[in-house]
């Protein structure tokens, strides 16, 4: 398993990329070894996705394998609970007020992601923007495909707003790739289901267009150091079953209408395949007179966020965030 050529990358960012990478092949190694797979034979079906079922298998070890090599900092307190059948995780650094709350939904493509594989990035924004956050498990394809994730993302908004009595205008919605699709498109069905909106979103490297139509799949295919077509087509087809269904808002925000939706905070690697993702939902927002604070960030890749603890930006994208919610929330 080589570690792909960073060379092109600038020299922090590649070693951040690198130890990713170890840390990726350190937990295929342990899934074949758990499992009495040979490595190659993983290999050869990991690149073909000649066994989609295997390849969810071997990515969602994985994802839990690197994440749990950290271990939880002591100066943020988790507490997980069943918000009905969801499971979610509530992530406070010390002295956090409880409102503003964000209500993050992670990444992974709709099919990868947990509590146990994507609490780093929730855990460093509340740290870094000082501020309270409500993690969702929401269910994942292939055993779960459209809508269940965004029935979910529903049914927690709905618990904060009757059962919690929390005020939407101190409620942040939140997602990274995936996750910052699926903090869209409820945004877009709390809308035209008449509900009562959050006062705003911050989407991180948002995956809006499950049709890959963004031209930025090819134009920036030989520089983005982490997502491939491939990957993506994989994704899309487990959660999304039919292609038929790619075209709904709901899956595909971008092609949502976007009137009344609330401020929107987006981020973007300049490096990244779904850069276009994030620059026609910035288009099409601002057409309707949508609150648009959007930064492509220079030389980076998508969701860079996750890669605080070896390069500056995350941080720095943190602190704007902060700015954003104290903006809107007025706390």
């Amino acid at each position: 398993m080589e570690i792909p050529d960073y060379s092109h990358l600038r020299e922090d960012l590649a070693k951040a990329l690198t130890h990713n990478k170890m840390l990726w092949n350190d937990g295929m190694r342990d899934f074949c070894e758990k499992n009495h797979i040979p490595l190659d034979t993983i290999i050869k079906k990991i690149e073909t996705i000649e066994d989609p079922n295997l390849v969810l298998r071997v990515r969602r070890y994985i994802d839990d394998y690197t994440q749990n090599i950290v271990p939880r900092p002591a100066d943020i307190e988790y507490r997980r609970e069943l918000i009905g059948t969801i499971p979610v995780e509530w992530i406070k650094a010390k002295n956090t007020l409880e409102l503003p709350l964000i209500l993050f939904f992670h990444g992974g493509g709709y099919i990868f992601g947990g509590l146990e594989a994507s609490w780093q990035l929730p855990s460093q924004l509340s740290k870094i923007a000082n501020i309270n956050i409500l993690s969702v498990n929401y269910r994942h394809g292939p055993e779960y495909p459209y809508p269940a994730a965004l029935d979910d993302a529903i049914a927690v908004y709905d618990y904060l707003l009757h059962e919690k009595a929390l005020d939407p205008n101190k409620i942040v919605v939140s997602g990274a790739s995936a996750g910052g699709g699926l903090a869209l498109a409820l945004l877009l069905r709390l809308r035209d289901e008449k509900k009562l909106l959050p006062v705003g979103a911050a989407l991180f490297s948002p995956w809006t267009d499950l049709r890959l139509k963004g031209a930025s799949i090819k134009t920036n295919k030989d520089i983005d150091p982490d997502l491939t077509k491939t990957d993506l087509m994989m994704c899309a087809s487990l959660y999304s079953g039919s292609p038929r269904l790619r075209k709904l808002p709901y899956l595909s925000p971008v092609l949502g209408d976007f009137s009344g939706l609330p401020p929107l905070l987006v981020d973007a690697g300049e490096k990244e395949i779904l850069l276009d993702d994030s620059s026609r939902l910035v288009e099409n927002a601002q057409e309707v007179g949508v609150e648009i604070h959007f930064k492509v960030w220079k030389d980076m890749n998508h969701v860079f966020h996750s890669l605080f603890a070896h390069i500056p930006e995350p941080n720095q994208a943190f602190i704007r965030v902060a700015e954003f919610i104290k903006g809107i929330t007025m706390y």
